[in-house]
């Protein structure tokens, strides 16, 4: 995970571009921070064995006797046991009661408890049965990679409520430990529990391992803008990791428009140089802080970007600024290794500005002040992953917001006062080992018609690859995507990387509400690619993608319509 989980990515990449959503979905473009499917636990449980003569010893089982549970009553134990009082049994069938009685105890989360048989004379046809119920004497926070630095006082927090607790939980163990692993630059933590002694009955210490990388970085580029704006960005994120006791996390961010290529103008002929490196602007900082020591967190981001289109549209002298800031909680309502539900609330404050002739004429100011409620989270099973989120947004007429009767609005009858739901879902499916397919939707629904930074858009990295970013946009929309992937790990002259080549198909629609336009538009793409994980963090992607349904809105050079195939180049490298 690099860096700041940021409050702005709750919004996603399709949804309509804002700058923060672009440089989320491009610093994670190598998917890196995927979920991983379920694997099976390392740890094996397993009972008491009975002697090698326990066959051989036979008697009627009267009663069973049992020393040291609290955590279910007799009642329920019992019922574990209860057809064979009064039956003759043999000496195994005993030890099979026990290991029930152990087995109910895991299957129930408490996992370190054990079931003995201990050694006893059976008289009157009664048997003992030793409960030890484990308990916490202890938890040592170990650093095998080097010091923590001063995140450690964070993590003896998080994990000091363990100290004392009887019956530990599974659950337990994994919600805190998981708590731990997202600390931000926290690269491993893991629990390893040991006994505390022969003195302590069920006693354990937690031996808590923990590793940590103060620093990361990602570099990005790719060719997937508009040439108006240069056809691609380049750019790259620094994190500072947790450098406190309390694991504030700080990135920055800047990213900016290239094009290497010459780009002739339909209307007049003329060619503009290529570079159109002040295109496009735009920086970002992130910051985070636990809040507690059950995983709440508080994010903040601000950020402002600068526009000055190119190419046929540069004489009209269009410049746009936006300016956003971002506060927001999120806590963990389930943390474990199969399922993950976190919620969270926020407030998005925006302006965005866009003026004509250099800025002699202001053609469009949209303030918004906006308030998230928002539910996200991931479920792992042996056969892959399901993410999930969906969050409802709500625009308040507060600090200045675009009044109803605005003539500068983005969209004649856009509000900023709204309701507005947005929804999304993924699935990774493992077919076999080398095989997997990948499913993506999308979508939001409004009651009233939008600006334009809350419009739903289709074009771009997510749905509608084929054309060009936000190639519409509408108050309502849905996109879904679908890829069927076929992985292979190579060696070429010695140099071990993992190959993915893969096929996709595409489809989204937005519709507006009120006078808008587009009333309804379809987009339709397909292709396919590889991607390439080099070592040293190096990642490639070359892709070939078709617009299906239409042309692209934007002409060509010759003033032609652009139908055919179009090459995407995607390059990044974490540090």
């Amino acid at each position: 995970m690099l860096g700041v989980a940021l409050w702005a990515g709750f919004a996603h990449p399709a949804f309509a571009q804002t700058a923060v959503q672009e440089i989320m979905a491009r610093r994670n473009a190598d998917r890196r921070d995927e979920p991983s499917p379920l694997t099976e636990p390392r740890v094996k449980f397993t009972s008491q064995r009975a002697p090698s003569n326990a066959e051989d010893i036979l008697f009627v089982l009267n009663a069973v006797e049992l020393h040291g549970a609290t955590a279910f009553d007799f009642d329920a134990l019992a019922a574990l046991y209860g057809e064979e009082i009064g039956r003759r049994v043999t000496l195994t069938q005993v030890f099979e009661i026990a290991a029930r009685i152990q087995d109910l105890y895991r299957e129930s989360g408490f996992i370190f408890t054990r079931v003995l048989v201990p050694a006893q004379a059976i008289e009157g046809g009664a048997v003992r049965l030793e409960i030890i119920e484990a308990r916490i004497d202890g938890v040592q926070i170990e650093e095998p990679e080097g010091p923590v630095g001063p995140a450690r006082k964070l993590v003896e927090r998080m994990i000091a409520p363990l100290v004392g607790v009887l019956n530990p939980t599974d659950a337990l163990l994994e919600r805190t430990i998981l708590n731990v692993n997202e600390l931000p630059g926290v690269t491993r933590a893991t629990v390893v529990p040991q006994p505390s002694g022969p003195e302590s009955r069920g006693g354990l210490v937690l031996h808590v391992n923990v590793e940590r990388d103060p620093f990361e970085g990602v570099f990005y580029a790719d060719n997937r803008q508009s040439p108006a704006i240069g056809r691609g960005v380049i750019g790259g994120t620094i994190g500072f990791n947790s450098y406190s006791e309390w694991a504030d996390t700080t990135s920055i961010s800047i990213f900016n428009s290239f094009d290497v290529l010459s780009d002739k103008i339909p209307e007049t002929g003329e060619t503009d140089a290529g570079g159109d490196f002040d295109e496009r602007t735009t920086v970002l900082v992130a910051h985070q802080r636990a809040v507690g020591t059950d995983g709440l967190t508080l994010q903040a981001t601000a950020l402002y970007s600068r526009t000055r289109p190119g190419d046929e549209i540069k004489k009209i002298g269009i410049q746009g600024r936006q300016v956003q800031a971002t506060i927001g909680l999120t806590y963990p309502l389930v943390r474990s290794r199969a399922f993950e539900l976190n919620g969270g609330l926020g407030l998005e404050y925006l302006d965005s500005q866009t003026d004509i002739s250099n800025g002699v004429f202001r053609v469009s100011d949209d303030r918004q002040r906006v308030g998230v409620a928002r539910i996200d989270g991931v479920y792992r099973d042996p056969l892959g992953y399901t993410t999930f989120a969906a969050s409802l947004r709500q625009g308040f007429d507060v600090l200045n917001a675009t009044a109803p009767d605005d003539l500068e609005r983005s969209r004649f009858d856009g509000r900023s006062v709204f309701t507005l739901a947005r929804a999304e879902a993924e699935r990774l499916l493992i077919v076999n080992d080398d095989l997997n397919a990948y499913f993506q939707i999308g979508g939001q629904y409004s009651l009233t018609p939008l600006l334009a930074a809350e419009e739903f858009a289709i074009g771009g990295i997510t749905f509608g690859r084929g054309y060009d970013p936000s190639e519409f946009t509408g108050d309502n929309g849905v996109g879904v995507t679908g890829e069927l992937r076929y992985v292979s790990d190579l060696n070429l002259y010695d140099v071990a990387f993992t190959m993915e080549t893969y096929g996709f198909g595409d489809y989204g629609v937005v519709w507006n509400l009120g006078n808008g336009e587009p009333r309804m538009q379809r987009l339709i793409s397909a292709g396919g690619g590889v991607r390439l994980y080099l070592p040293e963090q190096v990642f490639v992607e070359a892709e070939l993608a078709f617009p299906a349904n239409q042309p692209l809105t934007r002409v060509g050079p010759d003033g032609e319509q652009i139908t055919g195939p179009r090459f995407f180049l995607t390059l990044s490298k974490r540090f």
